[in-house]
């Protein structure tokens, strides 16, 4: 997407990034049943749900990602994003899911140039771009 601008005048994705940002949320999380209206859904301060498996957290952060992300939002869970202030020494040892992670990269590149990412011993990953925020919940062993 080099000098490709991925919204347009209204602060929405082109219809070609809306494409990929959405073929990127399928693959990590299902249509919700009953979603939340579009308006509550673009005024809304955190937008966001969980994967089925309840292993990582998509938070959209900008109108376009709530745009893109309202259809998959259940409009009868709360809306409440976990606190992102990990406090605590970076460690070694966290282990994540490459599935997880490539669809989680997958849905990044296609919503922007560029993402961080933050682990620690034992805490979830938190990848972010300009757009979106994702947490995901390290692999717990058996």
């Amino acid at each position: 997407m080099k000098n490709e601008k991925i919204t347009d005048e209204n602060g929405m994705f082109n219809a070609k990034t809306e494409i990929k940002v959405l073929k990127a949320l399928n693959t990590l999380l299902l249509k919700a049943s009953e979603p939340i209206d579009h308006d509550t859904a673009l005024n809304n301060g955190h937008l966001s749900t969980l994967d089925p498996a309840n292993v990582s957290l998509i938070v959209a952060k900008t109108r376009a990602s709530k745009a893109t992300l309202w259809g998959f939002v259940d409009k009868n869970k709360e809306q409440r994003v976990p606190s992102l202030d990990y406090s605590i020494s970076v460690g070694q040892g966290a282990k994540y899911s490459i599935d997880y992670m490539s669809k989680i990269v997958k849905l990044l590149t296609a919503s922007g140039e560029g993402f961080t990412i933050k682990t620690l011993k034992d805490f979830p990953a938190t990848f972010e771009n300009d757009h979106f925020i994702v947490i995901l919940a390290p692999r717990v062993e058996n």
